[in-house]
């Protein structure tokens, strides 16, 4: 493997490490001086850190660019450990096709991964905070399937998909 597939392949595990640099940092008023003085810069109220397009970015770290991970089969290790954690009962099901009830965590993934590489997902930051993505098959007009996670069940699911993948990488 060349360095160049090397520091591609480290991307999610890089990109949670920051994202755990970065939730630790906003703690900090050095850090929330600094996000002051751009906010300054740009005339605008303090700047919220962890923000939509933080999570985004950290979605299509997590789950787009490792592509390699979720082509994996559905009875791998990494699916039966979030399996495990109960990762699928933070998401509320609106929309599934019959391939979903026979490997759900699998399919989750899949369609995650396919939502956030199409953009196709909104964050609704009324009061109900919902992050929610439907997958699209190419060359339809309806979804085939749409889901929805609270915010901060979004970050449970970054934290531990993330935490998954930082080892995985890690134990290879």
């Amino acid at each position: 493997m060349s360095n160049d597939e090397d520091m591609v392949n480290g991307i999610p595990q890089m990109a949670f490490i920051n994202a755990q640099i970065i939730q630790s940092a906003v703690k900090n008023s050095a850090f929330m001086s600094c996000v002051d003085q751009v906010s300054r810069q740009y005339n605008i109220p303090r700047f919220p850190v962890i923000n939509p397009a933080y999570v985004a970015s950290l979605l299509y770290c997590l789950v787009v660019v490792p592509k390699e991970i979720w082509d994996l089969p559905y009875n791998h290790t990494i699916y039966k450990q979030i399996e495990r954690r109960g990762i699928l009962s933070l998401f509320t099901i609106e929309l599934s096709d019959l391939k979903f009830s026979e490997h759900p965590t699998f399919y989750l993934l899949k369609h995650i991964r396919n939502a956030v590489s199409h953009v196709n997902f909104a964050f609704d930051q009324t009061q109900s905070m919902l992050f929610s993505f439907w997958d699209m098959p190419i060359g339809k007009t309806e979804p085939n399937f749409r889901a929805s996670i609270p915010i901060s069940g979004l970050q449970t699911f970054l934290s531990e998909v993330g935490t998954l993948l930082a080892n995985l990488r890690t134990s290879n």
